[in-house]
């Protein structure tokens, strides 16, 4: 069975690089020679020059833009990652639909950089990793520079530029304070997501959250289909609710809702005028006095379009709401791969240890630990770039809001920048909605 076979028969999966390169005698062909070739030649360039001028020529209006990126330069990427060791990376393949004559993409995962740094971490005198979302930090560490020792790696983390005043994070597990005897709570896990009575608490304790909050309010949920599955929920009406629970969000404030497939600028633009009342890119409107607007409430979902580059800064963000945990799917090709790796490479430096070997058992628990923490710090980086959208600037001021148990737990909490943990509400874990209405009306007042 060739590789073409096999990709025919399943949605998406791994590709083993030595049956793609086999078929039609590609493994014959020197890699190296010809990605050499192609970057010496610059070859890219020219056929990418030619095609536009062919195109301009047929047509007089080119009625798509051209993509800035040569398409033989995404292929010369590719041939450069099949070069590499087979056990650093893995190739993927993934066919949108299931018919036979679908079109496949592939992909490529290096699942281990250390190789690829190690070069610069050798030669350069220092290395200085930065950014604003880089916590957990752990991972860098161990990936990057797993042969350093660890007097030589100092960690620094700034504190935030606003004053602590300014921010409010609150930890919601529960529409009811702890003491009450039949308290539910919120859980967005897989296997318990799907409760409706808890997607209808949400959806109540959002609708509170918008009374309370002026401008604008961000909520990110886990993923698409669950941001629909929630919709659909809140949209829905009975005897003792004649008025959905969608209806009276609406009333509150204006309400958008990301889409997969969907433009984020035409949004983020309705969304800001709905606040704003002005235009969006207009920076005097945004830090001006609140105009009679009711404000708006945007429904997004974290690793998605709004959850990077984009800035609420000022009164587009007041209050960004994080629903869940939002783990990646640990079932998927991709995770199945990174887990397996990590597993794998783990056992073998503890069990090879020169210094101090340890048994394979107590091997395999560490590495079975290593693998949660790689995938639980994947998880809340993407928390952490998401709850980073709001504040942009020292005079700003907004509400964190984190809407699950799990929150509150010392091992999720430690995984948040020092500035959200500094400013989490003492308490806030066992309280209730009432507590953090009357916190969040207090907050708001303050800024007036």
């Amino acid at each position: 069975m060739t590789a073409n076979d096999y990709m025919l028969q399943t949605s998406q999966g791994i590709v083993d690089p030595n049956a793609l390169l086999k078929y039609k005698g590609i493994d014959q062909i020197n890699l190296f020679k010809l990605v050499d070739y192609i970057q010496r030649s610059k070859l890219a360039y020219k056929i990418e020059g030619y095609a536009a001028h062919v195109e301009t020529q047929e047509a007089s209006k080119v009625t798509a833009p051209l993509s800035s990126t040569p398409v033989l330069h995404t292929l010369l990427s590719f041939l450069l990652s099949l070069s590499n060791l087979s056990s650093e990376g893995r190739i993927f393949y993934h066919k949108a639909g299931g018919k036979e004559h679908e079109d496949i993409k592939l992909s490529y995962l290096l699942l281990s950089p250390t190789h690829a740094f190690s070069s610069i971490a050798s030669k350069a005198r220092a290395v200085i990793l930065a950014g604003g979302t880089m916590s957990p930090f752990e991972d860098y560490t161990a990936h990057l520079f797993p042969n350093l020792v660890r007097d030589k790696i100092t960690t620094l983390s700034c504190g935030h530029v606003i004053p602590a005043s300014n921010l409010c994070v609150w930890t919601l597990s529960s529409c009811q304070p702890k003491s009450k005897a039949n308290r539910s709570e919120f859980e967005f896990s897989y296997q318990k997501r799907g409760d409706k009575a808890m997607i209808r608490e949400l959806g109540l304790a959002i609708l509170n959250i918008c009374t309370a909050v002026p401008d604008g309010v961000v909520i990110f949920f886990p993923s698409y289909g669950y941001l629909d599955e929630v919709v659909s929920v809140w949209s829905e009406t009975d005897g003792t609710q004649p008025t959905s629970i969608w209806s009276k969000l609406q009333s509150k404030k204006a309400v958008f809702s990301e889409s997969k497939g969907g433009s984020s600028d035409d949004l983020l633009d309705q969304y800001s005028k709905a606040i704003l009342g002005e235009d969006p890119t207009d920076t005097a409107a945004a830090k001006a006095p609140p105009t009679k607007t009711r404000g708006a409430l945007l429904l997004s979902v974290v690793g998605g379009k709004m959850s990077e580059g984009i800035n609420f800064s000022d009164r587009l963000g007041r209050c960004v709401v994080i629903v869940g945990l939002p783990y990646p799917n640990i079932n998927s090709p991709d995770w199945e791969a990174r887990i397996e790796y990590i597993e794998s490479t783990t056992i073998k430096t503890l069990t090879e240890c020169s210094e101090a070997p340890r048994p394979r058992s107590e091997a395999m628990a560490a590495a079975k630990q290593a693998a949660r923490d790689y995938y639980e710090n994947a998880c809340m980086r993407a928390v952490n770039q998401s709850i980073g959208r709001a504040i942009r600037h020292r005079n700003d001021y907004a509400a964190i809001v984190l809407v699950d148990r799990r929150f509150g737990t010392a091992r999720i909490r430690q995984k948040l920048p020092r500035w959200i943990q500094n400013g989490l509400v003492s308490g806030s874990e066992d309280g209730g909605l009432g507590q953090i209405m009357s916190k969040l009306t207090g907050f708001f007042r303050s800024k007036q």
